[in-house]
């Protein structure tokens, strides 16, 4: 009876042994497109921060300088409304301006929202399909990179449960 257990057991250590093995395959043929996604992802998205930044400043400096014209009309005097009238009229087209300019900006934060969510139709095209060899049989594990771990993880918790007897749902 030792020895039954000893061989089912060395036999399992063999299975976890391979199964380790195709993972760190797995692994392997992921980790270079992960870390360039990743990698311009990041600029990416400190660039579209970046914009969006320049663009809050732009407008909330334009509506200071509204907010400064109708400060100086309605606080001033009538000696200083009239020699201020020509500062008032810059102060509202500049930040009329600096508000469109604002919003120019705004609109550029399109063009990277579309780079990122290429990067990851592309992370995904790239990562699409995997094809695994175990045990004598060939599978294509195919989808996105979540949805081929998912496969994946399937796959191996079968070969698993047909190597030990367990059940599937055993984690």
């Amino acid at each position: 009876m030792v020895q039954r257990v000893r061989a089912i057991r060395e036999r399992d250590f063999l299975l976890i042994d391979t199964l380790n093995g195709h993972f760190d395959n797995f692994n392997q043929n992921m980790q270079d497109p992960y870390m360039q996604w990743r990698k311009t992802r990041l600029e990416e998205l400190e660039s579209l921060r970046a914009i969006q930044s320049e663009a809050r400043k732009r407008k909330l400096l334009g509506a200071a300088a509204i907010i400064g014209a109708i400060a100086i009309e309605v606080m001033g005097s009538n000696s200083t409304r009239a020699s201020t009238g020509t500062l008032r009229n810059v102060m509202v087209v500049g930040g009329a301006y600096a508000i469109k300019t604002g919003f120019d900006k705004d609109s550029e934060t399109t063009i990277h929202r579309d780079a990122i969510e290429e990067l990851g139709d592309s992370f995904s095209a790239e990562t699409k399909p995997l094809v695994v060899e175990v045990e004598g049989e060939t599978h294509e594990l195919t989808g996105s990179a979540e949805v081929q771990y998912a496969k994946w993880r399937a796959l191996l918790k079968q070969i698993y449960a047909t190597e030990t007897g367990l059940p599937e749902t055993v984690n």
